[in-house]
């Protein structure tokens, strides 16, 4: 790993200063030694996913220092909660793995976030190191992110052409949670798909959903469909429909008197 570090900042001459922060060309404690140190260390609080606002782009201050953008928080999907509504998400010259950060970003876009968290006492931020499967990109405008509660109105059944085979049921939106974009509507029924995981739905269950809503345009099997499947996202039942037996008890024979 530090070879990986040393070969990426040749030009620089670094030191590990007495406080365990990476030093280069004398800039302790400079937002590269609390990025790189805390990736060496492996220091983070957990993974992160979020949608926002990418607010301003930044370079590398140095060679070997962190670049990416600072993004406002928006919807948080999964993870910790952050110590800022503002974060800067970085890469860094590193050896691989390393996720992706989006080149067609602009300021203003929405966005979505995914990668590791970590905060110390003065700053937290997301890194993009670590994973192939972390990223920034341009949040798809064709879905909404979407929580509510409601009433299953029909049983669970699983389909291979629903969401690109996917168990899915309807379900009559009671309380919108969480809709910024005001796509649902309340008391209207939406089909929801929830991937290879069953859970057992039937008509009557009370459910909460929290996935994305795909209105008018997205991938052709999921268009019309909220998609409640994978990291974050869920479908769970909150109180499973009452049953009534009815039936005949019959009685234990009496001892004979």
């Amino acid at each position: 790993m530090l070879g990986a570090f040393v070969g990426a900042a040749s030009a620089s001459a670094w030191y590990v200063d007495g406080d365990g922060a990476i030093a280069v060309n004398g800039y302790s404690k400079d937002v590269l030694g609390l990025n790189i140190a805390r990736w060496l260390a492996g220091a983070e609080e957990g993974e992160i996913k979020f949608a926002g606002t990418a607010i301003e782009y930044f370079e590398a201050s140095m060679p070997g220092a962190p670049w990416g953008w600072t993004v406002s928080v928006g919807e948080m999907i999964s993870g910790p909660q952050p110590c800022s509504n503002q974060l800067n998400v970085t890469l860094v010259a590193v050896a691989p793995p390393w996720g992706y950060m989006d080149p067609n970003i602009v300021e203003g876009d929405k966005i979505e976030v995914y990668g590791a968290y970590y905060e110390d006492q003065s700053r937290c931020g997301v890194s993009l190191v670590g994973s192939e499967d972390y990223y920034i990109k341009k949040a798809d405008d064709c879905d909404s992110l979407v929580k509510f509660t409601g009433t299953a109105t029909t049983d669970e059944d699983y389909d291979e052409f629903v969401c690109y085979g996917s168990y899915y049921c309807t379900v009559k939106v009671e309380e919108v949670l969480q809709d910024p974009d005001n796509t649902l509507v309340s008391g209207h029924e939406y089909q929801v798909c929830y991937g290879a995981t069953q859970n057992n739905i039937k008509t009557g269950d009370k459910v909460e959903v929290f996935g994305n809503y795909f209105p008018t345009c997205g991938p052709l099997q999921c268009v019309g469909n909220i998609v409640a499947s994978g990291d974050g996202y869920y479908v769970e039942i909150i109180a499973e429909e009452a049953v009534n037996f009815i039936g005949v008890v019959e009685n234990e024979p009496s001892e004979p008197c």
